[in-house]
């Protein structure tokens, strides 16, 4: 059937849709007794009958009518390069990044930073805090440590003259006693006067020993000593705060965020954010979220592509796989998935890229070269879940092409693209060489030996057409 005879049979289709809609509208008398369908029914039927005739003539274009074959398009086997990928939206940051915060309840008197400064580490002035309330907080601690300090050096020096006097005491125990001691043993004192002689003796060395002594000096008790550490300590952790007054920057980089102003109390920011964030944008990175059933085809250095709008169209940057976490998390949104945080440097130096926008991973996991290659929708399943081609071989006599169903091992797989890598069947290996013909789409419905004819160029380009504007054979 030619395209002319095609348009006529959808013109009568048309007009016998026509037909039955106006015929509808004459029955439809005065008698008020038969019920009138509703609106949404009358639709219903009119796109019903459309739908149907388009359907029916859609199918005449693309398997003909009347005996005509089924047109189909052709492409021609070849070899080509395939790539293999994975792509993943994820935020370009810093490959380093500080949060600068402070703990002190102190009021911001400057703010020396803008975002976008440079600053470098332990040298530039993020900010300066009011010092009023922390040195009120040094003078006390202050008189503290001195008043701890000055009574255990009080406690000591009383203690030192009492232990000299209890050294001396000792002394003259001791001498009382010898003495005592050879009267005893001439008789000339009873043993009960040696026995008090012995326990003044043993008192006194009991006065001595209650003194701790270190080289030959005395010691304050533990109980001073720990009050006046204590406050030795707070002392220092006074003037540490009073030193945080100034605040230096953590570390080397570009000043990306500021979410505080003078006046403000550097612990106290809205909505609980850092007062400033310091980004090192000399080499910027990707974390992104690999699914659990992709991340077994990652592996550090990976090559990647980084796309993003603010590139431009059809530009990217590179990069590479650095680091996979040793742990999963939960995807979110009530999905049991889980996903795998991934690490991803950008290689390639002075990039229009910028922190803080997301970007378009692709992760390259596997290319080929000099491979046969065709469209994705070429290949099908055969009905056993055994991926298939189909093939279109010439006729013996020449007078057209029939359909060969062929069992393919299948590679790579692209977004458009597929790699076959070649027949499962021996006898199918004749049709793999260059300028093979097979069906670009593959035809579940088109059965194995069943003649088909190539869709011309003409035909598809009015395929396509009518396909695009919606209009077709019932324009």
């Amino acid at each position: 059937m030619d395209r002319q005879e095609q348009k006529t049979e959808t013109e009568a289709i048309e007009k016998e849709i026509q037909a039955i809609m106006e015929g509808g509208k004459k029955e439809e008398t005065s008698e008020k007794k038969r019920r009138r369908p509703g609106k949404k029914a009358g639709k219903f039927l009119l796109l019903l009958l459309v739908g149907g005739g388009l359907l029916f003539a859609g199918s005449r274009l693309l398997f003909g009518g009347g005996g005509s074959l089924p047109q189909v398009e052709l492409g021609s086997l070849a070899r080509g390069s395939i790539t293999e990928s994975l792509t993943v939206t994820g935020p370009v940051e810093g490959t380093d990044s500080v949060d600068v915060t402070s703990r002190l309840h102190a009021r911001i008197t400057e703010l020396k930073v803008k975002e976008g400064d440079r600053v470098e580490a332990g040298k530039t002035v993020l900010a300066r805090l009011d010092t009023g309330e922390l040195q009120k907080e040094v003078e006390i601690a202050e008189g503290n440590y001195k008043l701890a300090a000055a009574q255990r050096d009080e406690k000591v020096k009383e203690d030192t003259e009492a232990w000299k006097k209890a050294r001396q005491e000792l002394k003259a125990a001791q001498e009382d006693y010898d003495r005592k001691a050879v009267l005893a043993q001439t008789g000339d004192i009873s043993q009960v006067e040696l026995a008090t002689a012995e326990n003044s003796l043993q008192e006194a060395k009991r006065n001595v020993d209650a003194y701790r002594i270190r080289d030959g000096k005395v010691m304050a008790e533990d109980s001073m000593e720990i009050q006046v550490q204590n406050a030795e300590l707070a002392l220092e952790q006074t003037r540490e705060k009073l030193t945080e007054t100034t605040i230096l920057a953590p570390i080397s980089g570009t000043v990306t965020r500021v979410n505080t102003k003078v006046g403000q109390f550097a612990d106290d920011i809205e909505n609980n954010r850092p007062m400033i964030t310091i980004e090192n944008l000399d080499a910027l990175q990707m974390e992104i979220k690999v699914s659990e059933y992709s991340i077994g085809k990652v592996s550090p250095g990976q090559e990647v592509r980084i796309t993003a709008d603010i590139l431009g169209e059809g530009k990217s940057v590179a990069g590479e796989v650095m680091s996979i976490s040793p742990t999963g998390e939960e995807k979110g949104g009530g999905s049991t998935e889980r996903v795998i945080p991934t690490r991803i440097r950008i290689t390639e130096p002075d990039t229009a890229l910028i922190a803080g926008i997301n970007a378009k991973a692709q992760i390259i996991l596997e290319e080929a070269s000099g491979v046969w290659t065709v469209p994705v929708s070429a290949v099908g399943e055969d009905g056993t879940g055994q991926a298939a081609m189909q093939f279109a071989v010439p006729k013996e006599d020449g007078s057209g092409c029939r359909i060969r169903v062929v069992p393919v091992e299948t590679g790579l797989e692209s977004d458009l693209e597929l790699e076959v890598k070649g027949p499962v069947r021996e006898e199918d290996q004749e049709l793999f060489q260059e300028g093979s013909r097979y069906l670009s789409a593959y035809h579940a419905e088109l059965s194995e030996g069943q003649e088909i004819q190539e869709l011309q160029t003409g035909e598809k380009a009015a395929a396509t057409g009518s396909v695009a504007d919606g209009k077709g054979a019932a324009s």
